[in-house]
């Protein structure tokens, strides 16, 4: 068989996002563009400055910004935004981090009756919860449960 002679394959690594968050009613003007805007203009100028758009977290309208790296995410949320107010961008948390993976529990094939407050319920008795998050995965639910200590997912679930 001859030696393959075509273009070399190139490995293209997954780009990961970085995000911070303020809730809108926190953020001066009466419309979501306007508060957009005043968000971008006091923090647009750190590196890796990817976009900033509204979404909804709880049901509650957030001004969300994106950074390519970060070490800039979080120098923006040290930025005071205001002079009249300390409300300042909160990292969201990243599923991909290794911190945050070490104490992250994923559940599968979850029926899609699932009670969620049952089950909140039933993993806060391991330990501290600081994130729940339930996905659709064709039939049924994956749940993404975040303790608050990585000793917790070593104790309870690892090698179970």
């Amino acid at each position: 068989m001859k030696d393959y002679e075509g273009p070399e394959w190139v490995n293209v690594s997954r780009i990961r996002r970085y995000k911070a968050s303020i809730a809108a009613e926190n953020v001066k003007e009466d419309t979501f563009a306007k508060k957009l805007t005043n968000v971008n203009k006091k923090i647009s100028h750190v590196d890796d400055f990817m976009r900033s758009r509204i979404v909804y977290i709880q049901n509650k309208a957030h001004v969300c910004v994106v950074y390519g790296k970060k070490v800039s995410m979080e120098k923006v949320c040290d930025i005071k935004l205001f002079d009249d107010n300390d409300f300042q961008l909160t990292p969201i948390q990243n599923r991909g981090d290794d911190k945050v993976k070490d104490k992250t529990v994923v559940i599968r094939d979850l029926p899609l009756d699932v009670d969620r407050l049952t089950l909140k319920t039933i993993m806060k008795k391991l330990g501290t919860v600081t994130d729940i998050k339930l996905q659709i995965s064709g039939l049924w639910y994956k749940d993404y449960v975040t303790y608050e200590n990585k000793l917790t997912v070593e104790e309870h679930f690892q090698d179970k």
